[in-house]
């Protein structure tokens, strides 16, 4: 991780030539993900917080979709459970309205597992269907964590004979 954080700098001193706003915050918010790796969720949470705020100001639509989806990381970038759902579903109705499907996967998957854990099967499943029809025939490890998913949803709706449909595919 110290060379991830070297090259974010790297690339932060290169990007300041250009003066690209954009370029920045791109770099910042990748570099979120090395914080949240290494267990820094107040530093992570104070990036995309700003991430965010100078997005929205800037209209940056997509970067600012883009940083709220990374909240479904963990609760722990988050004040609570509800703020992080809130944050996760203002991502996926971007991403919609601007016609970007592809960035709608993480989201749905965070927002399907968390229904999921949270009880509310009807819609985790909904959410995992939609996520899964969005994803890549090329992408097994997500179409695997998916059908796992899904078979988990089924079963706890009382069809154990889709479930491990879904769960058989899924290994």
């Amino acid at each position: 991780f110290p060379e991830s954080l070297a090259a974010y700098a790297e690339a932060r001193k290169l990007a300041s030539q250009t003066r690209s706003l954009f370029d920045d915050l791109w770099i910042e918010l990748n570099e979120v993900d090395t914080q949240i790796r290494l267990g820094q969720f107040n530093r992570a949470r104070e990036m995309l917080n700003h991430i965010v705020t100078v997005s929205r100001e800037n209209r940056f639509v997509w970067l600012s979709a883009k940083a709220l989806s990374i909240y479904g990381y963990t609760v722990k970038l988050t004040a609570s459970y509800g703020e992080m759902m809130n944050l996760l579903s203002e991502a996926d109705r971007t991403f919609v309205s601007i016609d970007a499907p592809r960035d709608r996967i993480r989201v749905l998957y965070y927002l399907s597992f968390y229904r999921y854990g949270a009880g509310d099967q009807e819609q985790a499943l909904r959410l995992a269907l939609e996520c899964l029809r969005l994803t890549n025939e090329d992408d097994p490890l997500r179409i695997s964590t998916l059908e796992w998913l899904i078979g988990s949803i089924l079963y706890r709706r009382g069809m154990p004979e889709r479930a491990a449909l879904f769960e058989e595919e899924s290994v």
